[in-house]
C-alpha cells in the first residue's frame, strides 16, 4: 500500500547536479586606433588600383604619346623627304638579305634623288630673281590692263574721271584684302598651334604610336583588325606549323 501514497508536500532542496554558475564575461578591449598615415596609405592604394583610375591614365598617356609620338612620324617623314636615308635604309635592308638586285635598283634610285635635288637646289638660287622680273612685268601688265579698260570707260560715258576708276577699284579690293587679313591674322596665330597638335594626335593615332598596355581594348586584343597573309602566316607559326616555324 505505500506505494500508491502520493505525497502532497514539495521538495525544497534542489538536486545538487543542476547548480547554475554564472561567470562574468570582461569586454573586449577596444580596437587600436589605425594611425592616419595608414588610413590614407589604404585610401590612396584603392584610388590608384581602381579601374576607373587606371583607365584614365591609359587614356592620358595614349593620347598624348600619340601627339609626342606624331611628331616624331612627321619630323621623320620630313627628313627622308630632304634626305636619301630612306633609301640608304633600303639598301641596307636589301644587302642584309642577299639581294644584290635589289640594292643596285635603290642605289640607282638614291643617285636619281641626289641629282634632282641638286637641281631643285640651282633653282632656288635663281628663282627670287626670277620671282622679282615676273612679279614687275605682271604688275606693270596689270596696270596696263586696268588703265586700258578705264581708257574705254571714259570712252563710253564721255567722263574722263573714269579712266582711273578700275585702277581705284582694284585698289580698294586690296586694302579691303589687308583689313581681313589683319583681322583673321590674330586668331589663327592663337588657333595655329592647338591645330598643329591635332594634326600630330591624328598622325599618331591613326599609326598607334602608343605602348600596347595604352592603347585601347579592342586594339590591343587585335578585334576588328583585317585578315592579312602576314596575320595568317604569323598565327600558323604560333599554332608550330614545322614548314612556317
Amino acid at each position: 500500500m505505500s506505494e500508491n501514497v502520493v505525497h502532497l508536500h514539495k521538495h525544497t532542496d534542489p538536486p545538487a547536479d543542476n547548480v547554475t554558475t554564472l561567470t562574468v564575461v570582461p569586454d573586449a578591449p577596444p580596437a587600436r586606433p589605425v594611425p592616419l598615415w595608414v588610413r590614407s596609405g589604404r585610401v590612396v592604394k584603392s584610388a590608384a588600383t581602381h579601374e576607373t583610375t587606371r583607365a584614365t591614365v591609359r587614356a592620358a598617356a595614349r593620347h598624348g604619346l600619340y601627339t609626342f609620338n606624331g611628331g616624331r612620324i612627321v619630323a621623320r617623314r620630313a627628313w627622308d623627304g630632304r634626305t636619301g636615308s630612306r633609301y640608304e635604309r633600303m639598301i641596307r635592308a636589301a644587302e642584309a638579305a642577299g639581294n644584290l638586285e635589289a640594292a643596285q635598283e635603290w642605289e640607282e634610285r638614291l643617285q636619281r634623288f641626289r641629282a634632282a635635288r641638286h637641281h631643285r637646289r640651282m633653282d632656288l638660287l635663281h628663282s627670287p630673281v626670277d620671282a622679282a622680273k615676273g612679279v614687275a612685268v605682271g604688275a606693270g601688265m596689270s596696270i596696263g590692263v586696268l588703265v586700258a579698260l578705264g581708257v574705254v570707260m571714259a570712252i563710253s560715258t564721255g567722263h574722263a574721271g573714269d579712266v582711273i576708276t578700275p585702277l581705284s577699284a582694284t585698289i580698294d579690293f586690296i586694302a579691303l584684302l589687308i583689313r581681313i587679313v589683319q583681322v583673321v591674322w590674330g586668331p589663327a596665330l592663337s588657333i595655329g598651334p592647338f591645330l598643329a597638335l591635332l594634326a600630330l594626335w591624328s598622325v599618331g593615332r591613326k599609326q598607334h604610336a602608343a605602348p600596347n598596355w595604352a592603347l585601347p581594348a579592342n586594339v590591343r586584343s587585335g578585334e576588328g583588325e583585317p585578315i592579312t597573309p602576314s596575320i595568317v602566316v604569323k598565327a600558323l607559326r604560333d599554332l608550330g606549323v614545322p614548314a612556317l616555324a
